[in-house]
C-alpha cells in the first residue's frame, strides 16, 4: 500500500447504544432527534436528514418501544403545533454527544432544508388511494405519501405535518368509523371528514390452508403477520381479540400471547401479503384486492369505511381541492368497479363531518 493511499484513508467510528444486547440508539437516530429539536417538526426533520417521513416515524416508534420511553411529544397545546423532544430524549442526546466527544468524534453534520411538498398525505395505505395520488401527481403536484397508519396519521395532522389523513378506524362502542376518534385527539373542531369509499377486509391466507374464521388463527396455531400499532387494521384485530376473549372467558392479553407472530409488525397490506407469499407467515388481516393480487385465499370479515380527514387550514389549497375532485370523479368509480372488494357510494367526496371552528 502506497504512502499516498494511506494518507487518503479516513477513520470512521460508529457509536451505538445497546440495551440487553439489542441496538437502541445510533448516529442516524441522533441526527433525526437533533433535527426535530431544531425544527419542531418530524416532517421537516426527515427532509433535513434525507429520509422519508414514514422512515422517521418508524425509527422513532422502534426506539420508543425498545427503550419503553417516549422520545417525541406529538401533541398540540392551544394554537402551538409541532413536535418536541421529551426530557428523556434530550438526556439521550446529551449522553450520546458526550460519548462522541470522549472518543474525539466530530458531531457536526450537514442537513438540507428540503422543499416542502405541495401535499402531504399520511395515514393508512390503500390500493385505490394509490390511483388517486397518481392522478394528483399527473396534474403537476408534488405529493408525499407516508403509510404510517391511521392513528399516527391523525397525530401528524395534529402537529401540522400532514394535510390529508386516510383513516379506517372502527369504534366498537359506537359502531361508527373514524369520527369518534377525532375528539380523543383534540381534532374535532379543526378538521372535516371527507367521505371516501367502502372496502372489504378479512383474513388473507396461504392457499394450502383452510381458514373459516378468526378463531382458526388461534386454535390452528397458524403463524400470524400483524400490522403496526395505530393502524386501522390493528384496531380491528384488537376488536377481534376482545370478542374472542369474551367468548372463551379469557383475558385479552392471554389471547394476544397465544397468537403466533402477534409481535411481528408490518406497515402495509402489501407487506402482509408478501410475508405470506414468502412463507414467513400463514395468515394476516388484509383487504380483498391485495389478497387476490398476490394469489392468496380470502375470508371476508366486514366492509369498512375508508375516509379522509382533512385539516380545515388546508381546504383552500388548490392541491387539496384537486385531490377531492379526483376522489369524486368517474375515473375513480370506474377503477373501483374493476377491482374486487370496493364499493363507491353517492356520498363519495362529500363532507360528512365538520367540527365547529375555534373561537
Amino acid at each position: 500500500m502506497t504512502s499516498k493511499l494511506v494518507e487518503r484513508l479516513k477513520v470512521r467510528i460508529s457509536v451505538e447504544f445497546e440495551l440487553d444486547g439489542e441496538k437502541v440508539f445510533d448516529w442516524s437516530l441522533f441526527r433525526l432527534l437533533k433535527a426535530i429539536d431544531e425544527r419542531g417538526s418530524i416532517l421537516a426533520a426527515s427532509r433535513a436528514v434525507g429520509i422519508s417521513y414514514a422512515k422517521a416515524w418508524e425509527m422513532i416508534d422502534r426506539a420508543e418501544r425498545r427503550l419503553d420511553i417516549r422520545l417525541v411529544e406529538r401533541s398540540r397545546a392551544g394554537r402551538t403545533r409541532g413536535a418536541k423532544l421529551t426530557e428523556e430524549a434530550k438526556t439521550l442526546l446529551r449522553r450520546y454527544m458526550a460519548v462522541l466527544q470522549k472518543y474525539g468524534v466530530r458531531v457536526e453534520y450537514e442537513s438540507s432544508k428540503g422543499l416542502a411538498p405541495d401535499l402531504t398525505i399520511a395515514g393508512s395505505h390503500d390500493l385505490l388511494l394509490e390511483h388517486i395520488v397518481r392522478e394528483t401527481r399527473r396534474l403537476g403536484f408534488d405529493v408525499e405519501t407516508s403509510w404510517i397508519g391511521s392513528m399516527a396519521g391523525l397525530a401528524s395532522l395534529m402537529i401540522g405535518d400532514s394535510e390529508i389523513v386516510p383513516v379506517h378506524l372502527y369504534d366498537a362502542r359506537s359502531g361508527e368509523y373514524n369520527i369518534p376518534f377525532l375528539k380523543r385527539l383534540w381534532l374535532s373542531e379543526e378538521v372535516v371528514v371527507v367521505r371516501g369509499y367502502m372496502r372489504q377486509i378479512g383474513l388473507a391466507y396461504h392457499p394450502s390452508l383452510e381458514v373459516k374464521r378468526f378463531d382458526d388463527v388461534i386454535e390452528g396455531r397458524l403463524r400470524f403477520i400483524n400490522r403496526v400499532k395505530g393502524s386501522g387494521t390493528r384496531v380491528h384485530l384488537e376488536h377481534l381479540i376482545e370478542e374472542y376473549a369474551k367468548r372463551h372467558n379469557m383475558k385479552p392479553e392471554d389471547v394476544r400471547r397465544s397468537i403466533i407472530g402477534y409481535d411481528r409488525e408490518v406497515r402495509t397490506h402489501r407487506d402482509v401479503a408478501m410475508a405470506i407469499v414468502r412463507g414467513e407467515a400463514d395468515v394476516g388481516l388484509a383487504i380483498k384486492p391485495i389478497a387476490e393480487f398476490y394469489g392468496l385465499c380470502f375470508r371476508p370479515l366486514k366492509w369498512e369505511w375508508f375516509d379522509f380527514v382533512v385539516s380545515k387550514r388546508s381546504l383552500s389549497k388548490r392541491c387539496v381541492r384537486k385531490f377531492i375532485e379526483i376522489l369524486r370523479s368517474d375515473l375513480i368509480r370506474e377503477i373501483a368497479n374493476k377491482i374486487s372488494g370496493y364499493r363507491v357510494t353517492n356520498e363519495v367526496g362529500s363532507i360528512i363531518y365538520e367540527g365547529r371552528s375555534q373561537s
